[in-house]
């Protein structure tokens, strides 16, 4: 079926397709928070907010020059990279869960870490269409979600004769950070 994320950003796809796939190639970070229904039911709505404008402020403040961000609602934050090949969204995406993940919960959420899952993809050509990016964008962070979480999937599907793609970045640091 169609996913919930899928649902809240077809509506939006004219005004982000027009901004992505006029500078090929071009990337796409579909980035939820990891477990955000268990900070709500467990600290509480208010924890929830703040973690949300934590997590806003955290995205925001490594964005690279050029890229945009827009919360989806509930949890999830699109992030789109004009301009940027697959390494260098990969590596972006990277540096925002790095930033996720520093944020400080001392005393508001007993510590608990936030972390994010990062499903990421590029413009594979002008002709690629808005919809067959985001979706690759769901894919990747499907495989995410399957790995684990608190890390970065990429999916290049069209670009290579496998399903799909999937490369973790900084697998190691990740699982040991």
């Amino acid at each position: 079926g169609t996913s919930p994320f899928w649902r809240r950003i077809v509506p939006r796809l004219p005004r982000i397709s027009e901004r992505i796939l006029s500078r090929s190639p071009s990337g796409a970070a579909h980035t939820p928070v990891d477990h955000f229904k268990t900070i709500n039911d467990h600290h509480g709505h208010p924890a929830g907010n703040q973690a949300l404008k934590y997590v806003t402020t955290a995205l925001r403040t490594t964005l690279p020059a050029g890229a945009f961000m827009g919360r989806l609602g509930g949890e999830e934050f699109l992030i789109v990279l004009p301009d940027t090949a697959a390494d260098d969204a990969a590596k972006a995406a990277d540096t925002f869960r790095e930033a996720v993940m520093a944020i400080d919960t001392t005393g508001w959420l007993d510590g608990r870490r936030i972390t994010v899952s990062i499903g990421v993809t590029t413009s594979l050509s002008a002709q690629d269409s808005a919809s067959a990016l985001l979706h690759r964008a769901d894919t990747a962070l499907y495989v995410a979600r399957r790995s684990g979480r608190n890390c970065v999937r990429i999916d290049l599907t069209s670009m290579t004769p496998r399903s799909i793609a999937a490369t973790t970045l900084n697998e190691q640091r990740a699982a040991s950070g």
